[in-house]
């Protein structure tokens, strides 16, 4: 009631609005309703950029959540998903805006493994997201970390369920042969399967293995709801494992709107982590999610960078 963070109304109810909505606003807050979103809450930070973005009538819609936060050591990560999108806001930051700041997606592929859940340590400690693709087929080894993930606001996406080349003749896997659409097919659904069903929330990028797409990949991916994500960065961690070479290439080819593309497979990555994100924080850089680099990802369109 009144005792809330919302405290007292301060209008009546008012209806009548785009999509049939409600609204009332409260000392701290406002209410919106629509029949297909229910009754969310809006306040403070993400309230105010959603209202300077046209409220309901703007490109982000209705609230389809409440505000949704979570606080660590390295401070507090707020986010809403709107019909539209996803507006985050983060303590010393504020709204998580790349198209203002100067953000990089650090993106970590082949996981989960044994070295996730210490990766995930350094992330929370110090209030960064990143992006996770992971093998489907090792989701029921480490389901935990995987939901541990999701829930402290990164992003776990689509890297094929057993990493085989999506492509023919392809160059990274000379001896593989043919693969059929149909297996393309299942590679990608069973993941999106098992990652919805870990996570409650179904992925909308694929990371290829070895990076390799064609145009048949870009149509099954556009019927699965994938838009297909490589990286504008390599830092060829898997090849030269060394800790202090993965810091300073992740470092130096980082610019803004870039994806970062590493391993969570490897100790060598994850000592790395810690002296990565310094790097990039002195250097003004805002690390995020690939989500919010590109935006809203389309399905079937291949980009490396936001």
């Amino acid at each position: 009631w009144e005792n809330s963070f919302l405290g007292y109304p301060t209008v009546d109810q008012g209806c009548g609005l785009a999509q049939g909505g409600c609204y009332q606003h409260f000392q701290h807050g406002s209410i919106y309703w629509t029949a297909s979103t229910g009754a969310h809450f809006v306040r403070g930070g993400i309230r105010d950029y959603w209202a300077a973005s046209g409220w309901e009538n703007g490109r982000y819609g209705y609230p389809k959540t409440d505000e949704l936060c979570r606080t660590g050591t390295g401070g507090t990560l707020c986010r809403q998903d709107f019909q539209g999108g996803t507006i985050k806001w983060r303590s010393g930051i504020g709204i998580i805006d790349c198209s203002r700041l100067k953000c990089v997606a650090l993106t970590f592929d082949g996981g989960p493994s044994p070295y996730t859940g210490e990766l995930l340590d350094t992330l929370d400690a110090r209030n960064v997201q990143v992006t996770f693709f992971v093998v489907g087929q090792y989701i029921d080894g480490n389901p935990a970390v995987v939901k541990r993930a999701h829930t402290n606001g990164n992003e776990v996406m689509n890297h094929s369920w057993s990493h085989p080349c999506l492509i023919d003749n392809c160059p990274s896997a000379p001896t593989q042969g043919p693969i059929s659409s149909t297996e393309i097919r299942s590679q990608l659904e069973r993941t999106s399967d098992k990652i919805q069903a870990t996570v409650g929330e179904r992925p909308t990028m694929l990371r290829p293995p070895f990076g390799e797409y064609d145009q048949r990949l870009l149509d099954i991916s556009r019927a699965e709801g994938l838009a297909v994500v490589n990286w504008s960065a390599d830092t060829i961690d898997w090849r030269d494992q060394n800790t202090a070479i993965i810091r300073e290439r992740a470092v130096t080819k980082a610019t803004s709107g870039g994806i970062i593309l590493m391993h969570d497979t490897m100790p060598t990555t994850i000592a790395a982590v810690p002296g990565i994100i310094s790097d990039l924080k002195a250097r003004g850089y805002v690390l995020v999610t690939v989500g919010d680099v590109i935006g809203h990802p389309v399905p079937g369109v291949f980009y490396t960078h936001g």
